[in-house]
């Protein structure tokens, strides 16, 4: 098997030629001088070759030489190369006495992000088996690296040696660390990390007592199951089932509870993504920033990007239908399941009391003493829209429930028409 360095001579014995052709003179004269026959090669040994080379890399469309790149992405090449290099030198090599690559590394944080920084301490320690590897540093990311269990790593504080009463001497030391807590105290980045670190240690140990409590109460459920914000959301949708998709009331589980809510949706679909069961779900979300970024939260999740991969999971927004489209595109509503209703049913709604001005509309270009219905008014939208500018009290959305889903016949198609598009989605996925 030929080696990349023996391919590249082979590849390059006609440029060479060339080469020698175009210096014929140069050979004449170190022959004349010096009685030796000279003549252009590729180096024996690529490292000089590889200083010389230019890599191109590219933004996009843009094509950028890495000498013209950050000395921190330049970095990020080096252990690569020298990686490369060793591999080289050790093939042609073969059969003599095993060489040992040392490399020494001066502080090889410099210049680099500290997420980067991790991510070439973690290169390093891949490339342990075949390089010994020297590096000073003052950064966490290297010298908090672990053991990959197959090489060992050993790492040492070099200081000041102090005195009993802890003042430091001119004397150096040099201890293997024990405690790397301690090392970051010398450092003084303890001061500096550890509230973070305490942080987001006990939000990790909060989600995975959530996740333990939310598996223990899925754990029994065999059939697939849809995750809404709000009980209802849920009678709404067996009522839009029965319409839509009969076949859905025998086929899947809708799960909620009162006050659900956004974030019990997402926290619902992450314990069932870590259960492993091929048991399919999803989650509807309804569309304002709080369901956004559950669904964002969810989609994210390492765990539930393999599922949806296997078509196990899926996340939804609700969509404005098409009573609604008029007003969006004039200004943004977020959307709940009661918005997917037509106005006729907001017009009774209103009648009981069950309405309240709608929050989180933008009210940034509106004149001074202007209201938000005039401001609306002035834009185009319709007396009969306007009506959208409210929403559904909390504590009266289960009389809203109540009262679309004991209408009859026309009213009641008519009514949940705006629900068939999620209802044949919902469909489709189970």
């Amino acid at each position: 098997v030929l080696t990349v360095g023996a391919n590249i001579r082979n590849a390059s014995s006609t440029f060479i030629e060339k080469i020698n052709d175009c210096t014929e003179d140069l050979s004449v004269q170190i022959q004349k001088r010096l009685s030796m026959k000279s003549f252009l090669q590729v180096p024996t040994d690529l490292q000089s070759l590889f200083a010389t080379l230019d890599f191109e890399t590219s933004i996009g469309n843009q094509r950028i030489s890495l000498r013209n790149r950050g000395d921190g992405i330049k970095s990020r090449y080096i252990p690569i190369l020298l990686k490369f290099i060793e591999e080289q030198y050790r093939q042609n090599t073969k059969g003599e006495i095993s060489p040992r690559t040392i490399w020494g590394y001066e502080e090889p944080e410099n210049n680099l992000e500290m997420s980067r920084a991790f991510e070439l301490a973690s290169d390093f320690v891949d490339f342990v088996p075949d390089v010994q590897i020297f590096l000073t540093t003052h950064s966490p990311a290297f010298y908090t690296i672990k053991s990959n269990g197959v090489h060992q790593i050993r790492k040492y504080h070099v200081n000041k040696k102090l005195d009993e009463n802890d003042n430091e001497t001119q004397e150096t030391e040099v201890r293997p660390v024990i405690k790397e807590k301690d090392i970051h105290e010398r450092m003084g980045i303890l001061p500096i990390i550890s509230p973070y670190v305490e942080i987001e240690i006990n939000k990790q140990r909060e989600i995975s007592r959530q996740l333990e409590e939310l598996q223990e109460q899925i754990k029994y459920d065999e059939k697939p199951t849809l995750f809404v914000e709000g009980i209802s959301d849920q009678t709404i949708l067996l009522k839009s089932f029965e319409i839509h998709h009969p076949e859905l009331n025998d086929r899947i589980t809708i799960r909620s509870q009162k006050g659900a809510g956004a974030n019990w949706v997402k926290d619902m679909l992450l314990a069932w993504s870590q259960s492993r069961r091929p048991i399919k779900c999803m989650g509807i979300f309804d569309n304002d920033a709080a369901g956004k970024e559950a669904k964002s939260e969810v989609d994210k999740y390492p765990s539930s990007q393999k599922r949806k991969d296997k078509k196990l999971l899926k996340t939804v927004l609700l969509q404005a239908q098409e009573h609604l489209w008029g007003i969006m595109d004039k200004i943004k509503l977020a959307i709940e399941i009661e918005d997917c209703f037509p106005p006729e049913c907001w017009v009774y709604a209103k009648e009981k009391g069950w309405l309240e001005e709608r929050t989180g509309l933008d009210k940034s270009k509106l004149r001074h003493n202007q209201t938000y219905i005039e401001y609306c008014k002035e834009i185009g939208l319709l007396e009969e829209q306007l009506i959208y500018l409210n929403q559904v009290k909390l504590e009266h959305k289960g009389d809203f429930a109540k009262y679309v889903t004991s209408l009859k016949g026309e009213e009641l198609d008519k009514a949940f028409k705006g629900l068939s598009s999620t209802v044949d989605e919902i469909s489709k996925f189970f």
